[in-house]
Order: C-alpha cells, then sequence, then structure tokens
C-alpha cells in the first residue's frame, strides 16, 4: 500500500491547535455540510471528536508525522492531547 495516497478531496477550512499537556480544540466546530476532515500532527497526541470534546491519554493515538482522514458527523470539533512533546495538529474540511 502507496502510504502517501491522498484521496481526491477538496480541501476546505483549516484549524490549527497548539498540542500540549492540556487538551486544546479548535476553536470553531467544523461545517452543516462537513463528513470528511483530514487531520494530521507534528507531534505524538491522542485525539478526541465530540461537540465539546477533552482529550486524554486513553483517546486514540495519533502518532507524530501523520495524516489520516475521518469520516465524522457536522458541527463537531476535535481536541489533542500530547504524548511527551509539544506540537501542532491541523484539521481540514475536505468534500468529494
Amino acid at each position: 500500500m502507496n502510504r502517501n495516497y491522498s484521496p481526491p478531496y477538496r480541501l476546505g477550512t483549516e484549524q490549527k491547535v497548539a498540542v500540549a499537556t492540556s487538551s486544546a480544540a479548535i476553536s470553531s466546530a467544523w461545517g452543516a455540510d462537513t463528513y470528511i476532515i483530514r487531520v494530521a500532527t507534528t507531534t505524538d497526541c491522542h485525539i478526541t471528536i465530540a461537540a465539546s470534546p477533552t482529550a486524554t491519554t486513553n483517546h486514540h493515538l495519533m502518532p507524530a508525522g501523520t495524516i489520516d482522514y475521518f469520516f465524522v458527523n457536522p458541527s463537531l470539533k476535535l481536541a489533542a492531547i500530547r504524548v511527551s512533546t509539544d506540537g501542532t495538529l491541523t484539521v481540514t474540511e475536505v468534500s468529494k
């Protein structure tokens, strides 16, 4: 499998969040018509998705340098917390 493959999606609104020792969420929920998001991170972190998310170390692990796509429900947010090093996480709304 080619790990560099990206599905043919249109990139939309992008939000960044600083990933540190406390849970941090993107500032705005993604759009009412958003069902797919692209997530990229510069550091190992745990992520969760909810209306008012708070990430903990029990949530899904996303390794540094990872870019992944998630099917989501509209109007939610993503939060992240670092494993050991601060970094940046980017959430981009995408559409077909």
